[in-house]
């Protein structure tokens, strides 16, 4: 618990500093925050109702699992997942600790391994795919701004395109699985290569087994199960991208159709960036993404407020709902 107190801290100190920054390149001064003022109670409700939409949202993904596997989660339970999901997640890079914890919380309960892996891995592998594939496609389709800017635009297209090739792949290889049981135990050991660089292509091609692994095990909630989860997680996407659209047009001014691309290709960057929920990456590439949609200071206001909101909100909830209801879960690192 206390390492994952040091990530949580980590993770606010870096969010100041990349909004510092951000506030730096937006000129933002103190008259400024009469923009603030624009935020009224029709906003703090609408973030409510949004916030509200994304547990019980996110609840359903795992209730849907458990249903079509015979494992009974009640709404309750799916929500106190779905918190402590969020908290994991949002401390650690690329989410990794986030279906870790929820796994650790379902064995205690005495769910099955394999349903309790399938139940918190298959829900990333999953909404994972999603995600990136749309987001993909949406850079390649609709980059806005940020086609213009090469230092922003190559790393987010490369690491897309590396995942959503990933996470193809395993797709594919689920449905050999003799093939993929073996690259779990393969080790590459080339001649005339750097040892650095076949530890690395161990460590990928061991991964790539392990997620066909997982994925396959998707197989057996069938083809409604699947049709079923996928709606859910594009809704679930959809709630959590659509509070900054909301944001951005009735703070900013813009339009829904102009901000979408933005708005889901900044969120998605929580769950590819190296620092924990993207934090300082994210506030400070604001002027990259919404630059040239509104003046920088209103998309500050709209960002961090979103970020706040979402992000930060769900990690200090479920601190709390951690330390305070489920301590006897988490005493050990």
């Amino acid at each position: 618990m206390k390492r994952s107190l040091a990530l949580f801290f980590v993770c606010i100190v870096l969010s100041l500093l990349g909004s510092y920054y951000a506030v730096v390149k937006s000129g933002f001064k103190l008259a400024d925050l009469e923009l603030l003022k624009q935020i009224g109670p029709r906003h703090i409700m609408m973030i409510l109702i949004f916030g509200v939409g994304i547990y019980v949202s996110d609840s359903f993904r795992y209730m849907i699992l458990g249903h079509f596997l015979n494992q009974k989660l009640n709404f309750f339970k799916a929500l106190e997942l779905s918190a402590v999901n969020f908290y994991f997640s949002w401390i650690s890079p690329w989410s990794f600790l986030g279906p870790a914890s929820v796994m650790l919380m379902l064995k205690r309960e005495g769910v099955p391994v394999e349903n309790s892996v399938l139940i918190s891995f298959g829900k990333s592998i999953v909404g994972a795919f999603l995600l990136f594939s749309t987001s993909f496609l949406v850079l390649i389709i609709f980059p806005g701004n940020l086609w213009g800017n090469q230092l922003v635009m190559a790393p987010l297209l490369s690491v897309l395109g590396f995942y959503v090739v990933f996470l193809s792949l395993a797709i594919s290889l689920s449905y050999f699985e003799a093939i993929h049981l073996k690259m779990i135990s393969l080790k590459i050991n080339l001649p005339h290569v750097p040892n650095f660089l076949n530890k690395v292509l161990t460590l990928v091609l061991q991964s790539l087994g392990n997620t066909a692994k997982k994925t396959r095990s998707l197989y057996r909630i069938g083809i409604p199960g699947l049709v079923t989860y996928l709606f859910f997680n594009a809704l679930y996407f959809l709630i959590f991208v659509g509070l900054l659209i909301y944001l951005l047009s009735d703070l900013g001014g813009v339009p829904a159709v102009k901000s979408f691309a933005s708005a889901l290709l900044h969120t998605t960057l929580a769950y590819i960036s190296p620092s924990p929920n993207g934090a300082g990456i994210a506030e400070a590439l604001i002027h990259i993404f919404f630059g040239g949609l509104l003046p920088l200071k209103s998309a500050l206001v709209c960002v961090l407020l979103y970020r706040v909101s979402t992000f930060y909100m769900q990690m200090l909830v479920g601190l709390f709902y951690t330390i305070f209801v489920l301590k006897d879960y988490f005493t050990k690192d």
